[in-house]
């Protein structure tokens, strides 16, 4: 009788986050073929899976509390968000780069010209805020916008208390209008969007909302539907089972892999720009529907009022980039996101952009990127397409 490979996926079952990881786990044994007999079992059951023999496990272990051996010849994966503490031959680390969701998420927020740009996080997540909240605040400082909170809890169930309510209402109200928040998970993010209706505040208008993880329970069933930071868990699963599958081999495998967010998801908590400028911001709604085409910066100016001398001295000053330089940030994040999530070619992807052919897109590629599009597709790739 052939003997399965047995693996155990110990994950926090009662997240959306684990489903997606377990998917990517999937998806690698159809790819590769992998005839393994995985298991399903909740995280908080960990002792009860030591006497079992098995082959491999992927887990979401927070803090690795156990010694070498404890799980016998068991190799382990370990998808957990947290920094790893410990390193055993038997275990590797895949990781989300958070320090890029954070930045992800201020670039987005600067984009859409928001002056006040604030953070709602809780203490109960550790000491101090963590990596993404730090390299959120550090690319709002290095572009001049001041990164403060909005609130901080001191634990997520505070969010429901009502004397905490009555607090984050007030905190709302104050603050000046329009203003954007980045949340540290959907959850605060869908929270965070009735208690603006509490303060008769209105999303996005007055308040822009971005959560964290992209996770639709929370981001779809919320009103209005939550923006937010795909932290992309299924190429987290993906991962995590072809580093096991490396090590049940006895092959090398990386003891510690960190993997690109997806992007960020825009849905209407953020769908707006946050201009006072109507040409400017007329000029920008313009750019965006069309800046795969080639535009004429001359009629774009005229057509909103302007002279194009002083369109792009109000560009400066409102985004501090020129009209081109928006056409063309635009263009690179259409060509980065086929780049990473299809397997077009590269003249589908130049077209799709608006670089119109490879050998432009590979010229402006290495130019701003510092690489061939190739490359970047090699180093950002996810495994399967939605």
């Amino acid at each position: 009788m052939k003997k399965h490979t047995r693996v155990e996926q110990l994950l926090r079952w009662e997240h959306e986050y684990s489903w997606e990881t377990a998917r990517g786990i999937c998806d690698y044994m159809i790819q590769q073929d992998r005839d393994w007999f995985l298991m399903r079992y909740p995280l908080e059951k960990m002792d009860a899976v030591r006497d079992w023999n098995l082959n491999g496990m992927i887990s979401s272990i927070e803090r690795w509390p156990y010694a070498a051996g404890d799980f016998g010849k068991t190799k382990v994966v370990n998808v957990s968000p947290f920094p790893p503490t410990i390193s055993l031959p038997e275990l590797c680390h895949i990781q989300i780069d958070l320090r890029e969701a954070g930045r992800l998420a201020a670039d987005y927020f600067i984009n859409l010209g928001f002056d006040h740009i604030y953070y709602m996080t809780c203490r109960d997540k550790g000491d101090k805020p963590g990596q993404h909240i730090d390299a959120f605040c550090d690319a709002l400082n290095e572009a001049d916008h001041p990164a403060e909170p909005l609130y901080v809890l001191e634990k997520f169930a505070d969010i429901g208390n009502p004397k905490i309510i009555e607090k984050i209402v007030s905190v709302l109200k104050k603050k000046p209008k329009p203003f954007a928040v980045y949340c540290d998970g959907d959850e605060f993010g869908a929270r965070l969007t009735l208690l603006c209706r509490d303060a008769n505040l209105r999303v996005p208008d007055d308040v822009a909302i971005l959560g964290q993880q992209n996770m639709l329970i929370n981001c779809e069933g919320t009103s209005p539907p939550l923006s937010s930071v795909d932290l992309n868990y299924r190429e987290i699963g993906f991962q995590a089972a072809r580093v096991l599958d490396l090590m049940l081999q006895g092959k090398k495998a990386p003891e510690h892999t960190l993997i690109s967010p997806k992007g960020i998801i825009t849905r209407q908590s953020t769908n707006i720009l946050a201009i006072r400028n109507d040409p400017i911001r007329n000029a920008l709604y313009y750019i965006r529907e069309h800046f795969r085409e080639k535009i004429n910066m001359d009629k774009l100016a005229l057509s909103v009022g302007l002279s194009r001398r002083t369109m792009e001295y109000m560009f400066r000053e409102t985004l501090r980039r020129s009209p081109y330089a928006e056409v063309l940030r635009l263009r690179f994040d259409k060509a980065e996101q086929l780049l990473k999530t299809t397997s077009f070619s590269l003249e589908d992807i130049a077209e799709r952009s608006g670089f119109n052919t490879a050998h432009y897109l590979s010229n402006m590629f290495k130019k701003h990127r510092a690489c061939s599009p190739s490359d970047y597709r090699k180093t950002h790739t996810i495994h399967s397409e939605d």
